[in-house]
């Protein structure tokens, strides 16, 4: 195993760890809201994107494929992502 290799199986891992813990981390903010109706800040997009650029620079290229699955699992990610769909749904049903 070269450094190169070595590097990007750190910097993989590291960033696919750093996005498990945003997206976690955005659910408790969701729960801390629903059922105790405490309000957090979630950090929308990081774990997604952290997770997707994780999984492209992975060594394992079996994982290489599932660069998309982050941003479906981080509630950031997705909530903004179906917001800003019925916004421009809506917009251009009033021109």
């Amino acid at each position: 195993m070269n450094i190169s290799n070595e590097s990007t199986q750190f910097f993989s891992f590291a960033f696919i760890v750093f996005s498990a813990w945003a997206i976690l981390g955005n659910y408790v903010y969701i729960f801390q809201w629903y059922i105790k109706r405490k309000h957090s800040s979630q950090i929308p997009f990081i774990g997604g994107i952290l997770g997707s650029i994780g999984l492209v620079i992975s060594p394992v290229n079996s994982l290489n494929q599932y660069w998309w699955i982050p941003l479906f699992l981080d509630p950031g990610c997705v909530c903004l992502l179906v917001a800003t769909i019925v916004y421009w749904g809506f917009r251009h049903n009033k021109k």
